[in-house]
């Protein structure tokens, strides 16, 4: 096992463990390098050569061959008699900046999320891009200490959409919608451990509720489902078009309920996996039928004890 970790110009020697967590859930990636603090029982005198907003880059494998799993900024420092702990975000970091007021009336939500990137942008002297396919319009009002990442939030609980980084690359899309790259992982050649349930549809009891208020005025809901499992209940503030909730509730409620796998499973860092992306599952003992699910979240471990994927699946693909 190698890794190249630098932080600013420090280039780290010595390392207890690396945690990294990445998900199409949450607006930012995040990475916590822990650190002795000393060797043979002498102070390595290390403290002094961190900086917040340090550019951090981790870099993990074998033998020498590499991947970049990590490009962020230093947000937190954490000194202990033993330890340093190191935490870190992507460009997200920077999203935590007050925004001056202002109203974007009947803005598409890329045009909303454009104005926040630019505002970031000037504030942190940091180019950042976006990508959005939402034409969608809306008036979002900035208020007086708004910060970036609380108009993303609140973007994303109107939309329903996925909004995240990928290097100094904001992403917002409609969930599944962006084209994933594949992985192929089998239980008697590269799944460590599992924590796995297969499931059929016709035994999976969920209900989805949607509701909100159309242009007149009066109540929708749309329910798909049955009684005795699990609930799922949305609402909009805004005005809704029925067909448009009903895909909605169609959408959430195939998310839960299909005939495959749920749950999470450990690989190796071999072969790299990321939130977002398509990971096929196969048994070769043929004791259920291979199929295609979307990556929610990896978390991915690095230390003495070995490297580890935690892979979490979320909606059946195929």
């Amino acid at each position: 096992m190698t890794f190249d970790i630098t932080v600013g110009s420090y280039s780290i020697q010595t390392l207890d463990k690396v945690t990294i967590k990445r998900s199409v859930e949450t607006l930012g990636n995040t990475a916590v390098i822990v650190l002795p603090r000393t060797v043979y029982n002498r102070t390595m005198g290390i403290e002094s050569k961190f900086n917040l907003d340090d550019p951090v880059t981790i870099k993990l494998g074998y033998d020498g061959k590499l991947e970049t799993e990590f490009e962020g900024f230093l947000s937190f420092v954490s000194i202990e008699e033993s330890s340093i702990t190191l935490e870190c975000e992507d460009y997200i970091f920077f999203y935590r900046m007050g925004l001056a007021p202002k109203e974007l009336k009947d803005k598409s939500v890329k045009e909303i999320l454009k104005h926040v990137n630019d505002e970031i942008s000037a504030l942190s002297g940091k180019s950042l891009s976006l990508s959005c396919d939402l034409s969608n319009k809306y008036t979002y009002i900035i208020e007086e200490g708004e910060t970036g990442l609380e108009v993303l939030n609140e973007i994303r609980r109107l939309t329903k959409t996925e909004i995240y980084m990928e290097g100094n690359t904001l992403y917002c899309h409609s969930q599944f919608s962006r084209e994933s790259k594949k992985v192929a992982y089998d239980f008697s050649l590269n799944i460590e451990s599992a924590d796995l349930k297969y499931k059929t549809a016709d035994s999976t009891k969920f209900l989805v509720i949607g509701t909100g208020t159309g242009a007149d005025g009066m109540p929708i809901v749309v329910k798909k489902g049955i009684k005795g499992g699990g609930v799922k209940r949305f609402s909009s503030t805004e005005i809704v078009d029925e067909n448009n909730l009903q895909k909605e509730v169609e959408e959430a409620y195939n998310k839960e309920v299909y005939t495959g796998y749920e749950g999470s499973f450990n690989a190796w860092l071999v072969p790299y996996c990321d939130a977002g992306y398509a990971v096929t599952i196969e048994d070769s003992d043929k004791e259920y039928p291979k199929g295609s699910y979307y990556v929610l979240s990896v978390e991915t471990t690095f230390s003495k004890a070995g490297g580890v994927r935690r892979i979490s699946l979320g909606k059946k693909l195929s």
